[in-house]
């Protein structure tokens, strides 16, 4: 088995981000993953590594890599390469898709989220292959899709096969989400749903005298649900609620019936639907009350573009993973990890986590995630890559997290 450092000797920075700036330069904007997907086959399949493509959609592909003999632990590789779109080009200082280097960051849409890691994650792979032909257990990389979208034909599609048996199981999961190169062991849950505001349509000339204005209630309720909540929790920090669309009127010459928003919640381990929803309800009769007048209805599940209630989740801090990306740290930047406690969004581990697998999310250092200039610094994603080496050869050395 090659040290650790013989296995970092081989880094070339120049291929990571060659291999990085190709995959930016590939528009894969959620839905369209299928030309991104390709180059990244190719890429593994040049070096001798089995791949397979696997997906609920053909035109919505996940590419899943492997390397080692396959007798001992499997440590799964997650990251995707779809991104959001770019809508407004002119903002950018640099192409948004050049994949261009500049002083050491590398700039593009899904630089920073989250191609730079993912390639990373392939040139792990790389070196293992050459480097490691006789590696015990499993290394697997997950490439997908589909995960700015919730990841129904991504992640969630591989974890079906995983509980099929068309996948084999992983007894570890690294996402590489960025992560500012600190371990995130946790996740706030995720509720979005929708609050239809009921009210009196009359013409406008009895606006004060017959009608009950819904848009007008909606935007008292909207103010009154738009507060910062001060509940923090160590690992994820404070719950979020934001209300994120308003829909209401039909004509400009007539007091509104109805008015809906689309309320985005996220929680932190502890809150549970129930409990949610009986903070909004308590906000929402008040302002009701307040007003004199309509009503209101909570709808969830009401469109497939919302995420129904998913529980914040949480890898044990003393896990046998989590201690082995904590040593694998220590040796690779000579300092004390640090555990992730930000703002964020949600990522793929969460759906690891909750098939009972344990997960860390570790990446990168970027900047402006869906907005103009995104962009990664490639020094973090060379730590990204040494921690993910050190963890591997760590579990595979004591035959798994276990």
């Amino acid at each position: 088995m090659p040290s650790l450092e013989k296995l970092f000797e081989f880094i070339n920075v120049d291929e990571l981000v060659e291999i990085a700036s190709g995959l930016i330069r590939i528009p894969s904007p959620s839905g369209e993953e299928s030309a991104v997907m390709d180059f990244a086959r190719g890429i593994l399949a040049e070096h001798s590594i089995g791949v397979e493509v696997l997906g609920r959609d053909p035109v919505r592909p996940n590419v899943v890599a492997s390397v080692g003999t396959g007798q001992g632990p499997v440590i799964v590789f997650n990251g995707h390469l779809d991104t959001v779109p770019v809508p407004d080009p002119w903002a950018w200082s640099v192409g948004p898709f050049s994949g261009e280097l500049v002083d050491g960051r590398l700039y593009g849409r899904g630089a920073s989220d989250m191609k730079g890691s993912c390639a990373a994650m392939m040139y792990a792979l790389i070196l293992l292959r050459h480097l490691y032909p006789d590696l015990p257990g499993l290394v697997q990389l997950q490439l997908v899709a589909d995960e700015e979208r919730g990841g129904h034909f991504g992640t969630k599609f591989l974890i079906e096969q995983i509980a099929a048996g068309r996948l084999p199981r992983p007894d570890a999961v690294l996402v590489g989400e960025k992560s500012d190169l600190k371990l995130r062991i946790a996740e706030r849950g995720v509720f979005q749903f929708k609050v239809r505001f009921k009210g009196k349509a009359t013409h406008t000339a009895y606006a004060r005298s017959e009608g009950i204005n819904a848009v007008v209630l909606a935007a008292r309720a909207v103010v009154a649900l738009d507060h910062p909540i001060d509940r923090f929790h160590p690992a994820v920090g404070y719950p979020v609620i934001s209300v994120n669309m308003f829909h209401g009127g039909e004509t400009p010459n007539q007091v509104p019936a109805e008015a809906v928003i689309t309320v985005d919640r996220r929680t932190v381990p502890g809150e549970t639907m129930e409990s949610v929803l009986a903070e909004v309800r308590e906000v929402l009769d008040r302002v009701v009350a307040d007003f004199g007048g309509g009503s209101y209805e909570i709808l969830t599940g009401e469109d497939e573009r919302q995420i129904p209630f998913m529980p914040a989740n949480m890898t044990d801090p003393n896990s046998p993973l989590v201690r082995a990306m904590q040593d694998a740290y220590r040796k690779v930047t000579g300092q004390e990890p640090e555990f992730f406690v930000e703002w964020a969004g949600a990522t793929d581990g969460r759906l690891y986590r909750q098939a009972g697998i344990d997960t860390v999310v570790f990446g990168p250092v970027g900047f402006h995630a869906h907005g103009p200039n995104e962009h990664v610094l490639v020094d973090s994603l060379v730590t990204q890559l040494k921690v993910y080496l050190a963890t591997v050869v760590d579990l595979v050395t004591r035959g798994g997290p276990g």
